[in-house]
């Protein structure tokens, strides 16, 4: 009899000795009066379940760069022009995914670029291996935004309760405006005109 109860002892142990060593499972026994032992299924860990919640972090363009924003803490981490290209394509890349896609352009203004392009209408423009610049098109439909929720969709009314605006004379791109460190084009200089493209830094637009 005593020789039963040390196997059954022995047997707690091992299976509760294999859950502490993985660390993500546990074991609940229960022993009757008699002496004998009920083990039950593991349980996941609130460990697991913790990391399966966890949400990408999120991207926001800014006049000077991006910043990418912890959902989870609320943290955010500022990527300004002039930092290095993996860097800056890193950050894009955990909220975005990895680049669509990658071109030259020789003939820009501030010299030759490579853009990289990511998921809706972003695009990053390199130069010398750092990154100097972003753009916002409506080719896609995304959801990007600046801190003060301005993107594409977003209406001059509501660009000018967010950023100081001065309109430029209408050139050959259209309704182009700047705000502060930024620039882009509106349907119409009406208050009600839509953003249709934004961007920001060193620039590869063509007039």
């Amino acid at each position: 009899m005593l020789r039963g109860k040390l196997l059954v002892a022995f047997a707690v142990a091992v299976l509760a000795g294999g859950c502490q060593e993985g660390g993500s499972d546990t074991v609940e026994t229960t022993v009757d009066s008699n002496g004998g032992a009920t083990v039950t299924e593991p349980t996941a860990s609130s460990n697991l379940t913790m990391v399966d919640r966890r949400q990408p972090p999120a991207l926001n363009i800014a006049p000077d760069g991006i910043s990418l924003i912890d959902v989870n803490s609320g943290s955010a981490h500022h990527i300004t022009f002039g930092r290095p290209r993996d860097e800056a394509v890193d950050a894009a890349r955990a909220a975005l995914g990895a680049p669509e896609g990658e071109a030259e352009m020789a003939e820009c203004g501030a010299g030759p670029m490579t853009m990289v392009e990511f998921e809706g209408g972003l695009t990053f423009n390199i130069m010398d291996g750092n990154f100097v610049g972003w753009s916002l098109d409506g080719v896609q439909q995304g959801s990007i935004t600046t801190t003060s929720g301005i993107g594409l969709g977003s209406t001059r009314a509501q660009l000018e309760n967010a950023y100081a605006v001065e309109m430029v004379e209408e050139s050959t791109l259209g309704h182009e405006f700047t705000a502060g460190a930024m620039s882009g084009l509106l349907t119409s200089p009406e208050p009600d005109g839509k953003i249709t493209d934004l961007w920001a830094g060193t620039s590869c637009v063509f007039r």
